[in-house]
């Protein structure tokens, strides 16, 4: 007894040192691809041949792990000790981006705010063509500009918009603009050109003047420079050079005050994506990511098998007991390392994982050494593993358990793969991508520590009083409201709330489930086989059919169409299964009765046979 408290006591140990390793690992390395300009769509793929993989590897390792029973523990440290190096070296992938900062060199650009025809110098600028504008640093064109030339070009049958103009100027009006303009600002307006209007009166008019001292502001999305608000240039309410509804194109009030160009040194990622597929970076990136997964996913299986070989017959539900201690050490290092990202990386948007890889090295150093002294127990050997396992598969209720188990693979899957890459479009879409790190560090940290921890803590409870069966259903309809809440959701901060309610009944609840329920029908001597064939059918098959789907989808219809549409998915899994397990009960309660009927009938029988 005492063996077997010190054994649970390092298992406890080793799940919150092995899962608080991958806390700052796990959730990132899709996103460390698609900060390599890797597609969604190559990484969905990339992520279904990868679990194939993993389906063959879990039940193959887990096999074997049976079969040389004596020499599990072997094996079981040297895939942690392969997970650590694969991990490792992604930190040193040579980056084909690189962050550029300088203030932006002059450079004339012509806009059409609202499918008008102004022209102006720095306004509604494409991101693509901003890199130009960035001068390498020594050229001389990397410090703040001394003197700069605004334009801008006015016509007679421009619309009245927020643009630079908000009515035509009559040619009157031009002399007179150019008068006032020069007594406030000595003679920087001068007219450079004309042409007909549409009428005698009217004429299209560029006017031309020179700001000195000046820096200016870079604004997208129908903005200009200088202001705020959808201000133009140095006033506010959509007006130009003044304030009180004053505009360039009328002669009172009209100023310019150079004090409100500011406008700051920026920086951009550029990236070097010619041949990315063909390059040895790509194909770096696979082959760690593709080995630290499959190690994760073996380790993971074949731990849960000697856990429950500690526990016991019988004593299967208590297996969220000690996984709880895994789910706490994710969900404090991932919530560490968000933060230490983002600091790390200061205000660059290419991000720096070298503390999140710090944070695992010292785990899992820590966790071989703690597995070195768990002492396996000692188990019956089955002498036909293959035959044991495979006549327990043929069951009626056995199967459909296995599909719906695929079923929550599935749906787990796209959120392991696509949550991150959500939460960074809503992030862009809403500017807070330079906490976003921070925000997914959080969001980790509710899913584990608030949210899976009741219900692994518990999960013993709810099983024994709801069964295997509709603690299933009820798993699938927390993937339901959890997913299609998530389809809904504009802003990455309301992420949050709803990770932390559902991650616990969807993931914590679903896991334990399947994995508790195949040890309880494993035959002795089976329990690493029948773990393999499980999680490989849920985070193998299931992770890689959803991988595949959900990486070719996100491009074409964007995340919050197949959030909503995974949604729907599970919903009709609880109902089918709903159905299924009801039908499969009274299956099984007719075969009970019957089997009742039958010995009553031979214990009557052999009361009347037997002489007195």
């Amino acid at each position: 007894m005492e063996t077997r408290d010190r054994n649970l006591l390092l298992m406890k140990l080793h799940y919150f040192l092995f899962l608080g390793s991958l806390g700052p690992i796990l959730p990132s390395v899709f996103v460390m691809g698609k900060q390599m300009r890797i597609s969604q769509m190559v990484l969905g793929i990339v992520n279904f041949v990868l679990t194939l993989l993993i389906m063959l590897g879990k039940p193959l390792v887990g096999y074997l792990s049976d079969l040389f029973h004596r020499q599990r523990k072997i094996v079981f440290l040297s895939m942690l000790i392969i997970l650590m190096i694969a991990f490792s070296l992604l930190n040193w992938i040579p980056n084909n981006c690189h962050t550029k900062c300088g203030h932006v060199r002059p450079k004339t650009t012509t806009a059409h705010p609202n499918s008008t025809s102004t022209t102006t110098e720095f306004t509604n600028i494409p991101p693509d063509s901003m890199e130009d504008m960035i001068p390498e640093p020594g050229d001389g064109m990397d410090r703040p500009p001394t003197d700069m030339e605004l334009l801008a070009t006015y016509s007679d049958d421009m619309p009245i918009d927020n643009t630079l103009i908000s009515k035509p100027l009559l040619k009157p009006e031009v002399n007179t603009l150019m008068e006032n303009m020069k007594s406030q600002l000595g003679n920087p307006l001068e007219k450079t050109s004309t042409a007909p209007g549409n009428t005698n009166n009217h004429e299209i008019t560029t006017l031309r003047m020179n700001i000195p001292n000046v820096n200016l502001t870079i604004l997208t999305d129908n903005t200009t420079i200088g202001g705020t608000s959808n201000t133009t240039i140095g006033g506010t309410n959509n007006k130009i050079g003044g304030s009180n509804n004053t505009t360039l194109g009328e002669t009172n009030n009209a100023t310019i005050d150079s004090g409100n160009f500011t406008t700051p040194y920026k920086c951009i990622i550029v990236c070097n994506d010619d041949y990315l597929y063909l390059s040895s970076r790509f194909w770096y990136y696979v082959a760690c990511m593709c080995i630290g997964l499959m190690a994760f996913n073996v380790i993971s299986s074949t731990s849960d098998a000697i856990c429950f070989d500690i526990l016991g017959e019988g004593n299967e539900v208590h297996y969220g007991m000690q996984r709880v201690y895994g789910t706490i050490g994710f969900g404090t290092t991932a919530l560490i390392s968000g933060w230490a990202i983002d600091t790390f990386s200061g205000e660059s948007d290419l991000k720096d994982y070298t503390p999140a890889f710090c944070i695992f090295v010292i785990f899992l150093a820590a966790d071989v050494i703690c597995c070195f002294y768990i002492k396996l127990p000692r188990i019956p050997v089955s002498r036909a593993i293959l035959e044991d396992v495979s006549s327990i598969l043929k069951e009626p209720y056995v199967k459909s358990f296995i599909f719906f188990a695929f079923m929550a693979g599935f749906c787990e899957g796209f959120l392991i793969l696509s949550l991150f890459w959500y939460m960074e479009d809503l992030a862009i879409a809403n500017g807070s991508f330079g906490n976003i790190k921070l925000i997914q560090g959080i969001t980790v940290a509710c899913e584990t520590l608030l949210g899976e921890v009741v219900f692994f803590s518990y999960s013993d409870k709810i099983i024994e009083l709801m069964g295997y069966g509709h603690c299933m259903t009820f798993c699938f309809f927390c993937y339901f409201i959890r997913l299609t809440s998530l389809g809904l959701i504009t802003n990455p901060w309301l992420i949050i709330p709803v990770e932390m309610l559902t991650q616990g009944p969807t993931y914590a609840l679903s896991y334990t489930t399947i994995v508790a329920y195949a040890a309880a029908i494993a035959p002795s001597g089976t329990s690493a086989t029948m773990q393999g064939v499980m999680a490989g059918v849920n985070d193998g098959i299931g992770y890689s059919v959803s991988s595949f789907i959900g990486g070719i989808f996100y491009e074409l219809v964007g995340g919050s169409y197949l959030f909503l549409s995974y949604g729907f998915a599970a919903f009709m899994c609880m109902v089918v299964h709903f159905f299924v397990y009801r039908r499969a009960v009274q299956k099984l309660e007719f075969e009970e009765k019957q089997q009742d009927i039958e010995y009553s009938k031979d214990l009557f029988e052999m009361r009347i046979t037997t002489p007195r």
